[in-house]
């Protein structure tokens, strides 16, 4: 039989630890593997457990998520704690929607009516991704895709059109220049891939664009030639940039499940100096700013806050490979309802809180802000009429020989190391017929409290079950545990020092013969 099962039953005064412990473990537990047989009647008299219990042990039993951990300075706590990564990302701020650029060009005919004359015709055209987030100064491209169209009325056979600025290098770090030569009419289609080019920006994110017409003239006379040029940016994202960046602010919302409250669990619990611990990582070259509007343990219609201030704000720092701990002050108590099921926390993380003013920064793609979120409650509580029940599977039918045990006398001691007082009753139960078949006591039994640090002895407990009893724990197939809870009005704080000591012993009285062991 584990030692968690040994504990919940423990809680308290676990008598029917005894029970299972000698009655259910295979018989060579009792080290009587040279005896086939007795021809007599007599009794047996062994010893079942002889240890101590650490409250880490204890207090298992309402932590199957594994919340619970130690101070340094050797103090219990329950740390719940939640984390929202990439709660800002630089990606997100490095792509830009598609855009769509049309200019509508008149230019003058340099030679009309004249025959064979060289003519170059030039025009500019601005495109702009604008952005009310990013100013960029330059940049590395990682994605993008510019699509162009050039519709004319030049009617000559043969012509040459170069598009070129200098505000963008290609990956062999030369200014971009792409000449087109067409005899297809008049209109031309291209697309440039951006990919892994530099960029060095005009004002509100803008690339000055150069158009030079080649080619010889036929001897329209026409005064005026129009050209329509369209660019369509798509898929446009940065891998890095030297840029002003706007305050950039993103929602931050996490919660978990609360389960120290459950069916089998509840009461009047105040816990004393909670507190909620912040820790962000941030790998942007600009501090952050992260606002907490909500951090409760909460359930339907109820809730206890951590903050004392709302919104409580908490600078986060550079801190590109690590989390920095920022812990808000901490609040005098909360009071726990039954009905809590979940934590929750909510608030706003804020990249670049000054914006524009704080000038250029670098960014790259991969930074990101991240947040944990820790809720810790100290096992600093006063506890008033809390109560833990549980039901567990139990079974005596493989017993061999009842008939032959005529008594069964458990002696137990206990020792509380634990500040907590305890009430205990022990109730044998057939679910199938929905009866109660018997207790393990004729009332609840009692443990007292360790409140000033000296373990409490508890005078030894002697329980007395007959044959006749034995049969009826013989029908159950059910345990419940039914555990008052309580400090009697102590603030108490439970440590890794606290324990709960037992010794349990068992006499077996029994008569018969040819008993197979």
């Amino acid at each position: 039989m584990s030692m968690k099962k040994q504990i919940a039953i423990l809680m308290g005064l676990i008598m029917i630890l005894c029970v299972i412990h000698f009655l259910s473990c295979k018989k060579d537990r009792l080290n009587f593997k040279d005896l086939n047989s007795i021809e007599a009647d007599g009794v047996w008299s062994l010893p079942l457990i002889n240890t101590q219990y650490p409250i880490s042990e204890v207090l298992s039993q309402f932590d199957r998520e594994g919340y619970i951990s130690t101070a340094d300075d050797g103090t219990l706590k329950y740390v719940y704690e939640l984390t929202q990564d990439n709660v800002v990302r630089a990606s997100d701020l490095l792509k830009f929607d598609d855009v769509d650029q049309v200019d509508e060009t008149e230019l003058d005919n340099p030679s009309p009516g004249i025959v064979g004359a060289s003519v170059t015709l030039e025009y500019n055209q601005q495109l702009s991704f604008a952005s009310e987030l990013v100013e960029v100064n330059s940049a590395t491209v990682k994605t993008g895709l510019l699509d162009v169209q050039i519709a004319h009325d030049i009617d000559v056979d043969e012509y040459d059109v170069v598009i070129s600025t200098t505000n963008i290098k290609t990956e062999d770090g030369v200014f971009f220049s792409k000449t087109l030569h067409s005899n297809q009419g008049l209109v031309i289609i291209f697309s440039i891939n951006l990919e892994n080019c530099t960029i060095t920006l005009e004002p509100n994110n803008t690339i000055a664009f150069q158009y030079q017409f080649h080619f010889l003239s036929n001897g329209d006379e026409t005064p005026m030639f129009h050209v329509n040029t369209e660019i369509h940016l798509s898929n446009f994202s940065l891998k890095d940039a030297s840029a002003k960046v706007a305050a950039y602010s993103m929602p931050l919302s996490v919660e978990t499940p609360f389960n120290l409250f459950s069916t089998n669990f509840g009461g009047d619990i105040t816990i004393f100096n909670p507190r909620l611990v912040l820790y962000t990582r941030n790998s942007f070259n600009v501090e952050g700013l992260l606002r907490v509007d909500v951090a409760e343990f909460t359930g339907d219609n109820c809730a206890s806050s951590l903050l004392e201030i709302v919104p409580t704000l908490v600078n986060i720092p550079i801190s590109p490979n690590e989390y920095i701990k920022d812990q808000i002050e901490e609040i005098e108590k909360i009071h726990f309802e039954s009905l809590y099921n979940r934590f929750v926390a909510s608030g706003m993380a804020t990249l670049n809180p000054n914006g524009f003013s704080q000038g250029v920064i670098s960014v790259y793609d991969t930074s990101t802000i991240s947040v944990k979120v820790a809720a810790e409650l100290p096992f600093q509580l006063k506890i008033d009429n809390a109560y833990y029940r549980d039901t567990t599977s139990f079974t005596l039918s493989d017993i061999k020989e009842v008939d032959h045990i005529e008594a069964l006398d458990f002696r137990v001691a206990l020792t509380n190391g634990i500040p907590l007082d305890v009430d205990a009753q022990i109730i044998a139960y057939d679910s199938i017929t929905n009866t109660v078949v018997d207790s393990m006591f004729t009332e609840a039994e009692f443990l007292d409290g360790a409140y000033d640090g000296i373990p409490v002895e508890r005078d030894p407990i002697f329980v007395h079950i007959t044959n006749e009893r034995i049969q009826n724990f013989l029908k159950a197939n059910k345990l419940i545990m039914r555990f008052k809870i309580a400090t009697e009005g102590h603030e108490v704080t439970f440590t890794s020092e606290n324990f709960l000591g037992a010794v349990v012993g068992v006499s077996v009285t029994y008569s018969g013969a040819d008993i197979e062991l």
